[in-house]
């Protein structure tokens, strides 16, 4: 707009039944008029070692930023530790972006299910700081069935620090079936290995035996286990590998699907002539898992990477919130409002 009021004032015109009706009006349109227009919110998704930050109604992120930062002390920072390695990294989000950070809400996407109070204050204060209007919070996990379509299954997310498995059903993440692990890909792949070409011991250790309570397959037996009755045999036909480390190592989904359906039907090799017998987890049921060896079958992420579905995922819920948010009842967003700002917008 040229100033702060646009005139537009339409002339005359002559048609086969007359003038039309409004001819010759004047019509003012304000700014304020459009200011109240909601836009695509940002969606930023922070895994432990990248950041992708795009729009809604986008398919893929418009930008993927790698952080560097010690893995292993993170879980003894304060909030001032993380406020001084997020503060930055938003800045720089933003001005890749070429936003005013107060013109959008934001969606942001977390590495899991729970995560550290202290890093969410963090962030959120970080936010407040650039005047973000507005942000909710969602996890990696409960964002990929908008992105692939389905209702039911069981995701297993390969990250860089940890495993982690979850049910979910008909938009609920039932919390009782959540299993993490200690086994992200920093402890299986090699630092200076960009892919993993050939399968060690150490992933099998990791990934693929049932005896090690901190394994992957550990894991899924027990994110099955405490499986509502009714649900099993769909889940389990919907297998749904994602995160970072199904990038390094492509070939895991098909090496755990076929492992779990060895221990199912009781042809599984052991890998050690000792078990590991010292269990810090009661060990699953497995007669009561037997039964659906049949129905065991991975699904594919394809056409999407396993790496960028929760991203999607997220900017095909915000757009739906983005275009039903008028009706509180088709979607429900608990967004959580920036304390500095005076108007703001409950909607």
């Amino acid at each position: 707009f040229i100033s702060h009021y646009t005139h537009i004032t339409t002339t005359m015109v002559e048609s086969r039944g007359g003038k039309l009706p409004y001819s010759g009006r004047s019509f003012r349109f304000s700014r304020a008029t459009f200011a109240n227009v909601e836009r695509p919110p940002v969606i930023l998704e922070w895994s432990s070692t990248i950041l992708r930050v795009g729009h809604a109604e986008q398919a893929r992120p418009q930008h993927i930023i790698p952080w560097n930062h010690d893995n292993n002390n993170t879980h003894m920072y304060t909030g001032e530790d993380w406020y001084f390695v997020i503060a930055p990294l938003l800045a720089k989000i933003w001005n890749r972006l070429c936003l005013d950070p107060s013109s959008r809400r934001v969606v942001l996407v977390s590495p899991s299910l729970y995560v550290s109070s202290t890093w969410e204050a963090s962030m959120k204060q970080a936010l407040w700081d650039l005047s973000v209007p507005a942000v909710t919070i969602t996890s990696c996990l409960e964002t990929i069935p908008y992105s692939m379509g389905w209702k039911r299954g069981l995701v297993i997310h390969v990250g860089n620090e940890e495993v982690q498995c979850i049910i979910l059903a008909n938009g609920a993440s039932p919390y009782d079936t959540f299993q993490a692990v200690s086994c992200g890909y920093q402890h299986v792949v090699s630092p200076s290995d960009k892919v993993q070409v050939e399968w060690t011991d150490t992933m099998n250790t990791y990934w693929l035996d049932e005896t090690n309570p901190n394994s992957l397959m550990m894991a899924l037996l027990k994110c099955l286990e405490t499986c509502p009755t009714d649900l099993k045999r769909e889940v389990v036909s919907n297998l749904v590998f994602c995160g970072d480390g199904m990038v390094l190592v492509p070939d895991l989904a098909r090496r755990v699907r076929n492992r779990l359906l060895g221990i199912l039907n009781k042809t599984a090799e052991s890998f050690s002539q000792e078990p590991v017998s010292d269990f810090t987890v009661v060990p699953p049921e497995l007669s009561h898992l037997e039964p659906l060896s049949c129905s065991v079958a991975v699904t594919s992420t394809a056409p999407l990477r396993p790496d960028l579905v929760s991203w999607t995922g997220a900017s095909v819920w915000a757009t739906l919130w983005l275009r039903h948010h008028d009706n509180e009842n088709d979607m429900n967003v608990q967004w959580t409002y920036n304390p500095n700002n005076n108007n703001n917008d409950s909607a």
